[in-house]
């Protein structure tokens, strides 16, 4: 007995349950083999299409399938990487596309006796590049917000000489475009968090504050677990709504004296106060942070899960600069992220551990 082998039984089990579409056709186009995921796109059991032609079953479709099959059927050449797009039978309305590779079975004198089929699942990748085509297109409006902002501007500083306006209103409508533009420079539009550039600030005016005490300061870096699949199966409105309920959670977690932000798409920060004993400090923080995420969020009437994976840096054992500390901070993060833990840093020794490798490593 050959304990390695699947054996027949094994190898069926395997075809029933692959994420992979599989059938064989014979030479008159009817189904001698399927496996359960390809019955189940076409939302008929197995036993029904076993003897039935393509044309038979899936009128829809079935036409311009089997017009490709006949083809590899009459040449002998397989066809690869074909895509089609179909209504989902399961949910009516809903569009699937498909990849279908057809590959011809010769028998011992080169003739074509069937064609083997092989389909894959294209709609989550479809769907997540249409997704990024439309975040594209969001970014472009913005910019093209931004844009106009600044015309209208330059406008208004055009309408002041003109009209000649006394100084104090000049000063007055100024001052309101400068705080405008600084806040689309320092503040996320979304959270109204501070975004990456007056993170950077406040990092460096932490650690020089810290460095005439003689004191440690602590800055945490994390990502969301979970958000794209959110993104993905809700769409980006439920997307905005994860990251600002997330960011109600961040202030929750922290004091009135921690520092919070939006530095990417999901990625924040949170900077403590110098004190002795930052890193200590750090993991308490991280744990109440990753806590207060873990409860289920209810969004657009779906309760979507959360996790957050948090790396942390400590000025200045781990560096001195504001560069190098989000660095070591952004690659404990993304190794907590490999070993599906919670928070990173759970105690000194891992952190540290973590930063040393990398410290190797360049």
């Amino acid at each position: 007995m050959n304990d390695g082998a699947l054996g027949a039984d094994g190898l069926e089990r395997l075809y029933a349950i692959a994420p992979i579409g599989l059938c064989y056709l014979d030479a008159e186009l009817r189904f001698r083999y399927i496996n359960q995921w390809l019955a189940s796109v076409n939302g008929i059991p197995v036993a029904e299409h076993l003897g039935k032609t393509v044309d038979e079953l899936l009128k829809d479709v079935g036409i311009g399938i089997g017009s490709q099959l006949r083809q590899v059927l009459e040449t002998g050449l397989p066809i690869v990487d074909g895509e089609v797009e179909v209504e989902a039978r399961a949910n009516p309305g809903e569009i699937q596309c498909y990849r279908h590779s057809y590959h011809p079975d010769k028998n011992s004198d080169g003739q074509v006796v069937g064609v083997s089929v092989i389909v894959q699942d294209l709609t989550a990748k479809k769907n997540a590049e249409a997704a990024l085509d439309q975040r594209n297109q969001q970014l472009e409006t913005a910019n093209e917000r931004l844009r106009e902002v600044l015309s209208e501007l330059k406008r208004a500083n055009e309408e002041l000489r003109q009209e000649a306006l006394s100084a104090s209103q000049a000063n007055i409508r100024l001052e309101k475009a400068k705080t405008q533009l600084q806040r689309l420079a320092l503040f996320d539009t979304l959270t109204g968090l501070g975004n990456r550039n007056l993170f950077m600030q406040q990092l460096e005016h932490l650690i020089a504050l810290a460095e005439r005490r003689n004191e440690e300061v602590a800055l945490l870096e994390m990502d969301l677990d979970g958000f794209k699949g959110v993104n993905d199966r809700l769409g980006h409105a439920a997307g905005d709504e994860v990251l600002r309920e997330f960011s109600a959670r961040l202030g929750q977690a922290l004091r009135k004296a921690d520092q919070k932000y939006r530095i990417g798409g999901d990625e924040f920060a949170v900077l403590l106060e110098p004190t002795h004993g930052a890193f200590e400090g750090a993991v308490r923080v991280a744990k109440q942070i990753a806590e207060t995420v873990a409860a289920p969020m209810e969004i657009k009437g779906h309760s979507c899960s959360i996790g957050v994976s948090i790396g942390i840096a400590v000025f200045p054992e781990h560096g001195r600069e504001p560069n190098t500390l989000l660095r070591k901070a952004d690659a404990a993060m993304y190794e907590a992220k490999k070993k599906h833990q919670v928070v990173a840093g759970a105690s000194k020794l891992d952190a540290t551990t973590v930063l040393e490798q990398l410290e190797t490593d360049s």
